[in-house]
């Protein structure tokens, strides 16, 4: 064989040898790309969401099927905006999104399924008016209306086994939400992502029931207590009602128990309390997230006033409230039904004044032998006389 044969053949193998390598490379990539997609896919996802939320986002497992148009999520958690707990806003054990990939990118896009398993819902209230819920809404850009907004048809849309978790004034309760199973929606007329979210939380309904429920009295004051309440049942019902409007359908207690305190130096908690609320009210005006709340009905069974001074109580069972179609005339926020509940409640106790009064009148009279009286002390066997 000649050399330039030899160079020839020689050339010819580095040649597939390059190719060879090449086509390894290639393949070792691709490999890597179909292990690592979920992780690749799913961290760019959480990163691109926090941003555009302002919260970090976390998940134990993430599974993208591209064929299929398929997210699969598992324990996934969204963060509680900066200044409030560590406690997650959000957070579910499965989070499933389901769209068919041959609408992607179109005008009205079809998903299949969109299904949400064990939700948690964390409400966190402070003391100066400010809540969790309130200041995400707030974190998001304003969004502008466009004319090629995407549409969406839902096949089948499913959120299971939802609680609320509600910490307010350090004390926690949690609300059980009805599971919500829906289909169909917008396949004749395809809805906008607000129209669907709107149409979702319309849904929402539930029950909260606490034995045990209070709102605390403000600093400096003997009671700990402003108000106590027994078997404390309210039900949420969420159906044809706007969004960032609530509806409770009826809240009752079995007893409740109202302590009005006057210290000596002339401090009222009653008055201290309605001025806290009037300021929650004039921030609450300024936010443009805060929610109005309407009440059917609210029934207190027995409500027992409790009047406290110098350290002294008298208790005073006043009988059963009732009220009706709050905040129904009139848009009225949380803050402003608190202030109407707190004044129909002085008006409750001004009715029975002839009672309330005797009642006064006794506690100041005990009150003032408590602070006159002197105690005589007691004499020892050995100064006494023979």
């Amino acid at each position: 064989m000649s050399s330039k044969a030899k160079r020839k053949k020689l050339l010819r193998l580095r040649k597939i040898r390059r190719i060879v390598s090449t086509v390894v490379v290639m393949l070792a990539i691709v490999i890597v790309l179909c292990w690592s997609s979920d992780f690749i896919v799913g961290k760019i996802l959480a990163y691109r969401l926090g941003n555009y939320c302002g919260s970090e986002i976390t998940y134990d497992s993430l599974s993208v099927n591209f064929k299929k148009g398929r997210v699969d999520v598992r324990n996934i958690a969204v963060a509680n905006p900066d200044g409030f707990s560590a406690q997650p806003l959000i957070s579910a054990d499965t989070f499933v999104f389901d769209i068919n990939p041959s609408t992607i990118g179109e005008n009205v896009m079809d998903v299949d399924e969109f299904r949400i398993t064990g939700l948690n819902l964390f409400y966190e209230r402070q003391s100066a008016g400010k809540n969790n819920f309130s200041s995400f809404v707030d974190q998001f850009p304003q969004q502008k209306s466009s004319k090629s907004e995407t549409l969406y048809r839902v096949k089948k849309l499913h959120i299971i086994g939802t609680k609320a978790i509600l910490l307010i004034n350090d004390r926690v309760n949690v609300v059980k939400i009805d599971d919500i199973i829906l289909d169909d929606i917008g396949m004749d007329t395809p809805v906008t992502w607000d129209e669907l979210v709107e149409y979702v939380v319309s849904r929402f309904s539930g029950i909260f029931d606490a034995e045990d429920f209070a709102v605390r009295n403000p600093a400096g004051f003997t009671e700990t207590n402003f108000i106590r309440v027994h078997d404390f049942h309210v039900e949420l019902d969420m159906k044809d009602v706007p969004l960032r409007r609530y509806r409770i359908r009826k809240a009752s207690a079995e007893s409740f128990m109202l302590n009005m305190e006057t210290l000596t130096n002339g401090r009222n908690n009653m008055q201290e309390l309605a001025a806290s609320l009037m300021q929650d009210q004039q921030k609450a005006k300024v936010r443009p997230s805060s929610a109005s709340v309407e009440v059917d009905e609210f029934v207190i069974e027995n409500v027992i006033l409790i009047l406290s001074r110098n350290g002294i109580s008298k208790r005073l069972p006043l009988g059963r409230m009732y009220l009706k179609n709050i905040g129904k005339e009139k848009t009225m926020s949380a803050e402003e039904v608190s202030i109407f509940l707190l004044m129909q409640l002085n008006n409750f106790v001004n009715a029975s004044g002839t009672k309330v009064a005797a009642t006064m009148k006794e506690l100041v009279a005990e009150s003032a032998a408590g602070q006159t009286k002197v105690e005589k002390a007691p004499v020892s066997p050995s100064s006494k006389q023979p």
